[in-house]
Parts: C-alpha cells; sequence; structure tokens
C-alpha cells in the first residue's frame, strides 16, 4: 500500500497539479520573503492596520502572506490617490486619510520630507540627519488630527483587526496613547523606532518599549533597520501581546 501510494505521489499529473500550485500560489519564502523577514507575523493576523502607509510599499507581502484585511492609513492627502491606486490591486486592502495623534480635532503642523514624503513627520527633524543627511524639510502643511480609537470605531466596529504596523517618523507613542481602551485588541504590534532623538521630542526605542510594556506587550523580536556608529540605530521591532483564551493558557 505505501508503494502505491508513493507511486501516485510521484505521478507525472499530480507533479504537474503541484508545479502548477507553485507557480499560481508560491510560498512566501520563495518570492522573497523568508522565514525571519520582520514582517512574517502578518501571516498570523485575522486582519492588519498600517498605520504610515505612505504609498503601500508592503501591499504586496501582505497579499503573499494572504492576510485577510488590510487597513492602510496615511495623513497626507497628496499620497491617498498613489496609495489607493497600489492597494486596489490586492483582495481585501483599502486605504483611509487620517493624521492619527493623541488628540483628534486638531490643527497639525506636518513636516514633508524630500525623500517621496517617506521622512514626514508632525515633528521636526532631530538628530535625523545625522544618519540620512540628505533628508530634509522641503514643506509644511497644516492637517486635522484624528485618533486611533475614533478611526477603530468607524472602520473597525467588530474589532477584526489584531495586527498593527506603525511608522510614523517619531510619533508612535502619541498614535497608541490615542487608541485608549482599544488598544487592548492588537495581539502583534511592529513599530520602527530608533534609540536615539531623530526627530524633535519623538519617542525612542526605550519609551516606546516601556510605554508598550505597561499595556502587556513584550518584545519579540528586534531587527536592525540601519546603524550609524557614535549615533545609534534605527529598528524594527515586534511586541506581542499576552492574551487568555478560553481553556485558560496564554498565547
Amino acid at each position: 500500500m505505501r508503494a502505491l501510494i508513493t507511486a501516485v505521489w510521484k505521478s507525472e499529473p499530480l507533479m504537474k497539479l503541484r508545479r502548477l500550485k507553485q507557480r499560481l500560489f508560491p510560498r512566501p519564502e520563495y518570492i522573497g520573503i523568508p522565514l525571519d523577514h520582520p514582517l512574517r507575523f502578518a501571516a498570523k493576523c485575522k486582519g492588519l492596520i498600517h498605520i504610515g502607509a505612505h504609498d503601500g510599499e508592503e501591499s504586496w507581502i501582505y497579499n503573499a502572506l494572504k492576510v485577510p484585511r488590510v487597513l492602510w492609513v496615511e495623513g497626507d492627502p497628496d499620497l491617498m490617490p498613489r496609495l489607493r491606486a497600489k492597494v486596489s490591486a490586492f483582495r481585501g486592502q483599502s486605504a483611509v486619510e487620517a493624521l492619527l495623534t493623541e488628540k483628534a480635532g486638531e490643527t497639525v503642523k506636518f513636516y514633508v520630507t524630500n525623500n517621496d514624503g517617506a521622512s514626514s513627520s508632525v515633528l521636526p527633524l532631530g538628530r535625523c540627519s545625522e544618519m540620512y543627511p540628505d533628508i530634509r524639510v522641503t514643506a509644511e502643511k497644516t492637517l486635522f488630527s484624528n485618533t486611533l480609537d475614533r478611526l477603530l470605531e468607524s472602520q473597525d466596529p467588530q474589532a477584526m483587526i489584531d495586527g498593527m504596523v506603525i511608522d510614523v517618523q517619531g510619533a508612535e507613542l502619541a498614535v497608541l496613547r490615542g487608541a485608549g481602551p482599544k488598544i487592548n485588541q492588537f495581539r502583534w504590534i511592529f513599530a520602527e523606532c530608533a534609540d536615539f532623538e531623530i526627530y524633535q521630542g519623538c519617542c525612542t526605542l526605550k519609551t516606546l518599549s516601556e510605554f508598550l510594556l505597561g499595556e502587556g506587550y513584550n518584545e519579540v523580536k528586534r531587527f536592525p533597520a540601519k546603524v550609524t556608529p557614535g549615533v545609534g540605530t534605527a529598528w524594527d521591532v515586534l511586541f506581542q501581546r499576552s492574551m487568555k483564551v478560553s481553556d485558560g493558557e496564554k498565547l
């Protein structure tokens, strides 16, 4: 019987089907998303919110990881047409314009940078030039703020989003504080954060970690994004929240 099963498994028709499946539905590691990729955790998410979307560079990654729903959030209105066009190509992905901070309904100065807005922030540049000497502010905008709790109430009323990627150029702590009690709905938070004051008055890895520890999150993995000797390191850090399940165990 074992020989028969082996023969059927290795038969030409089944081998062709397997090769076709690999072409149509390639494993993430076959297309540049290895098992140790920083965003690999997203494959476990029921839904994901990506705050600080820029133009949705990671949209193909979330699609390959089969994240059921991805909500992209971008504060710069000039980036929205390109962002929406890119993420609309993937099922379950959508984008919303919102500048998230700690309080809603305030006018906020937004500093636009020359690298296609990738380093734009509500905070002025701090020691950024010591790590990225070519980056500079080229324009300022006045925008209106919203908070993460209000956004989730309107976009995710059933609390199906349990993963967060946040990349808001030093304002991560303000955005997380604006989540209020809804910060408890997340199981994973993935943040980009430096261990020095890359923006004026920004949170650092230390202050962000302390805040999340107080909310029940522990650091799981840390990935160095850029290291500048004598200055510091920009990190990608994954935090996970301990959540009780029905049998009393912890995930």
